[in-house]
């Protein structure tokens, strides 16, 4: 089982122009866990039949948050959306003497991070409109949950300020966050969506939210 088995319920899933206030997070309820029944075993005796590695991993996905999976599926089908449009411009082979992969699992790190810039940069919403600052944070942390927990690859830390192998990165997020705010991108609040801890992190580090605002 992975990402594309779950269907995204895009009534429930935040707009691209929602921002979040700090007020709102801390009214944020418990995100509801994913309601399935992950693993059948014979419980006819003391103890159940052997467990198999499969029925582990299912156990150990279905304790993520429903919105947490539907957020990375999301994150994904845009860098693929992005690598499509991308691969057809001639200026991104003479780049890297190459097309971008569509699995993004298969970038080393120094290409996740020359491609990463780009994507960060480059991407949009479907009626052309910019992102607001939240929204690049949630699809970064999606690409890095997949990237991570998916792909088992625990060195990689797209977002951490102390992993000199993203710091580039990091800083080209934190100029594009700061210009989409100078500019009012996201300062219109809608409604309250759920923010996961690392993603309320790099708001309080990048200047999203402060004391202030």
């Amino acid at each position: 089982m992975d990402v594309s088995d779950f269907a995204v319920d895009w009534a429930s899933f935040p707009s691209d122009d929602e921002l979040i206030s700090l007020s709102q997070v801390m009214d944020i309820p418990t995100q509801q866990l994913v309601d399935m029944p992950c693993v059948t075993r014979d419980n006819k005796g003391r103890f159940s039949s052997p467990v198999k590695q499969a029925d582990l991993e299912n156990i150990q996905k279905c304790s993520v948050p429903i919105k947490t999976r539907n957020n990375n599926k999301w994150a994904l089908n845009l860098w693929k959306d992005w690598v499509d449009n991308r691969n057809s411009k001639p200026e991104t082979y003479f780049e890297k003497g190459k097309l971008i992969p569509t699995d993004i699992n298969t970038l080393n790190d120094e290409e996740l991070q020359f491609w990463l810039q780009r994507f960060i940069v480059e991407i949009r919403r479907k009626d052309a409109t910019n992102y607001p600052p939240n929204t690049l944070v949630q699809i970064v942390s999606g690409l890095q949950r997949y990237i991570k927990n998916d792909c088992n690859r625990n060195n990689v830390h797209i977002l951490r300020d102390d992993d000199e192998k993203f710091s580039i990165f990091g800083k080209i997020l934190d100029s594009e966050m700061k210009r989409l705010t100078s500019l009012g991108f996201g300062t219109k609040v809608k409604s309250c969506e759920p923010v996961l801890p690392e993603e309320e992190k790099v708001m309080w580090d990048k200047g999203v939210f402060s004391n202030h605002n």
